[in-house]
């Protein structure tokens, strides 16, 4: 069955009106770029009529698509809505004289919409506090299950920014969750009193970065006759390791530029459709974490992005 449909995706990729999206959609299965709930089915033509009409290779893959669409329906035993999702109105004639419900883009659309109104309006609405409280509760939980004690004080650290309303809330929400006790310490200053009581005890500044995915935070602290003082402490919510990858796009940018005279720095200087700059930009993207983090072990690597697309 996947060269059936490979087969009739290649067929659409030829046709200028659905060229765009089925030549997406070979890529996908191809390079399994995402996590998508798909299988290959093999055909059932035994549960079609003899008689169904084949006067074409277009014909036998219709055929064994609904071949297959009939199997899932018979399934008595699945309580999952099996719809054949097609605009081909030959195809959805077959499957109608077939007992196959059917639907056309349109109608998936709007069907596709209904549920996702009816569930947004299930929605549960909760607060950061809540979440927070759920987690904590959670992690005492499974803690005391796992050291077979109850633990009722918690030293909670939180990024070195945090206001006093916020730290606050985090305080409470650690009452709430069980802990009789609970301490806030922001993050940064934790690590450095770990580090000041592992070390030697001589008087020492020290100085404790945080350098995570999309903040920076900072310490300085002063260590004196086995005393810790706070002498500062702050954080930028937007400077972190995203700005590093963001840099090294621009590098592999610049190379691209010139070694294929391709320009990926705007869409429109690319003179490539937004969804081809968008494909180009994905690879890119990827690529330049994987950079990011290869140079944390190595001084040097090589970069490649297989099957760029280009303008010419």
């Amino acid at each position: 069955m996947a060269n059936s449909v490979i087969s009739e995706l290649s067929n659409l990729a030829n046709k200028d009106d659905v060229k765009v999206n089925a030549e997406m959609a070979l890529e996908h299965i191809d390079k399994k770029k995402y996590e998508l709930n798909i299988s290959f089915e093999e055909s059932h033509l035994d549960l079609l009529p003899e008689d169904l009409t084949v006067n074409s290779s277009n014909d036998d893959n219709d055929n064994r698509i609904l071949s297959i669409a009939k199997f899932f329906s018979n399934n008595k035993d699945s309580d999952k809505k099996v719809v054949l999702l097609t605009n081909d109105n030959g195809l959805k004639l077959k499957a109608e004289s077939n007992d196959v419900s059917v639907m056309n883009f349109s109608e998936f659309h709007s069907y596709k919409t209904s549920l996702e109104n009816k569930v947004s309006s299930e929605t549960i609405t909760i607060t950061p506090k809540e979440a927070s409280r759920k987690f904590l509760q959670f992690l005492k939980e499974e803690s005391e299950k796992s050291i077979k004690e109850d633990i009722t004080k918690a030293v909670i650290t939180v990024p070195a920014n945090f206001n006093p309303t916020q730290i606050a809330l985090i305080k409470e929400a650690g009452e709430e969750a069980g802990f009789e006790e609970v301490a806030i310490q922001k993050e940064p200053v934790a690590v450095g009193f770990a580090y000041a009581l592992e070390e030697s005890s001589e008087d020492k500044t020290i100085l404790v970065y945080d350098f995570g995915g999309g903040t920076f935070d900072a310490s300085f602290l002063k260590v004196s006759d086995k005393k810790i003082e706070i002498i500062e402490t702050d954080g930028d919510n937007q400077l972190g390791g995203k700005d590093i990858t963001q840099k090294v796009m621009e590098i592999i940018f610049d190379n691209i530029l010139d070694e294929v005279g391709l320009d990926m720095f705007e869409q429109e200087d690319s003179k490539l459709s937004l969804i081809d700059y968008n494909k180009n930009l994905e690879r890119i993207k990827q690529e330049a974490g994987k950079v990011k983090n290869d140079l944390s072990d190595y001084e040097k690597v090589n970069v490649e992005i297989p099957n760029l697309i280009n303008s010419d």
